[in-house]
């Protein structure tokens, strides 16, 4: 996990500055756990209030 994790920020670390984004220190990396058990970030809610959006106005829309 440690190897495919340092070739993963090789990659995207370029990527990012060129962007003109910073990645913090991955030694500052704290993984979350618990997803599969459903317990989830803050963030998930707005997300899913969003991909649900046309679904919760209209069930019967097609796209």
């Amino acid at each position: 996990e440690a190897a495919l994790q340092e070739k993963w920020i090789a990659m995207v670390t370029p990527l990012l500055e060129k962007s003109n984004l910073i990645i913090p220190s991955p030694a500052s990396w704290k993984p979350i756990y618990g997803g599969r058990k459903g317990e989830h970030t803050e963030h998930l809610q707005p997300l899913l209030k969003e991909m649900t959006e046309v679904y919760t106005i209209d069930p019967s829309a097609d796209w």
